[in-house]
C-alpha cells in the first residue's frame, strides 16, 4: 500500500531515479527523488 497519490509524472519520476541508481541513464538525464518516512506516526511503533 502507498500514500502516494496516482500521478503519472510523480511515477516517471520515481522510475527515472530506479533507473538512475541502476546506472541505466546519462549523467545528463539522471535524477534522483528520495523519500522521508516518519516511522514515530501513527502505527509506526
Amino acid at each position: 500500500m502507498t500514500s502516494l497519490p496516482h500521478d503519472v509524472g510523480r511515477w516517471r519520476r520515481i522510475r527515472r531515479s530506479i533507473e538512475t541508481f541502476a546506472g541505466e541513464l546519462p549523467r545528463s538525464q539522471q535524477g534522483f527523488l528520495f523519500v522521508l518516512e516518519d516511522t514515530a506516526g501513527a502505527g509506526g511503533e
